[in-house]
Protein backbone atom coordinates (compact mmCIF):
# COMPACT_ATOMS: atom_id res chain seq x y z
CA UNK A 1 0.00 0.00 0.00
CA UNK A 2 0.98 3.18 -0.89
CA UNK A 3 1.91 5.96 1.56
CA UNK A 4 -0.80 8.42 -0.10
CA UNK A 5 -3.66 5.41 0.43
CA UNK A 6 -2.63 4.94 4.13
CA UNK A 7 -3.31 8.79 4.38
CA UNK A 8 -6.35 8.49 2.56
CA UNK A 9 -7.64 5.53 4.90
CA UNK A 10 -6.93 7.55 7.77
CA UNK A 11 -8.97 10.31 6.52
CA UNK A 12 -12.08 8.18 6.11
CA UNK A 13 -11.42 6.36 9.32
CA UNK A 14 -11.73 10.01 10.70
CA UNK A 15 -14.63 11.13 8.81
CA UNK A 16 -16.40 7.67 10.02
CA UNK A 17 -15.73 8.25 13.83
CA UNK A 18 -17.25 11.72 13.39
CA UNK A 19 -20.01 11.14 11.73
CA UNK A 20 -20.65 8.34 14.49
CA UNK A 21 -20.32 11.16 17.20
CA UNK A 22 -23.00 12.93 15.68
CA UNK A 23 -25.66 10.43 15.12
CA UNK A 24 -24.83 9.34 19.65
CA UNK A 25 -24.92 13.43 20.05
CA UNK A 26 -28.29 13.09 18.52
CA UNK A 27 -29.24 10.15 20.68
CA UNK A 28 -27.86 11.90 23.57
CA UNK A 29 -25.01 9.34 24.32
CA UNK A 30 -22.80 12.13 25.13
CA UNK A 31 -20.02 10.21 26.14
CA UNK A 32 -19.79 7.94 23.65
CA UNK A 33 -20.03 10.83 20.83
CA UNK A 34 -16.82 12.44 22.78
CA UNK A 35 -14.94 9.25 22.62
CA UNK A 36 -15.84 9.36 18.77
CA UNK A 37 -15.28 12.84 18.34
CA UNK A 38 -11.42 12.07 19.92
CA UNK A 39 -10.92 9.19 17.74
CA UNK A 40 -11.72 11.50 14.45
CA UNK A 41 -9.58 13.33 15.97
CA UNK A 42 -6.81 11.49 16.29
CA UNK A 43 -6.75 9.97 13.24
CA UNK A 44 -6.68 13.50 11.00
CA UNK A 45 -4.06 14.29 13.02
CA UNK A 46 -2.50 11.69 12.55
CA UNK A 47 -3.32 11.87 8.55
CA UNK A 48 -1.99 15.43 8.78
CA UNK A 49 1.11 14.47 9.92
CA UNK A 50 2.05 11.48 7.82
CA UNK A 51 0.93 13.74 5.19
CA UNK A 52 3.67 16.72 6.13
CA UNK A 53 6.55 13.93 6.98
CA UNK A 54 5.95 12.68 3.16
CA UNK A 55 5.76 16.20 1.93
CA UNK A 56 2.67 15.63 0.32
Amino acid sequence: MYMKDIINEWILQSEEEFKTSLCLLDGGFYKAACYHTQQAVENSIKACLLSIRMGF
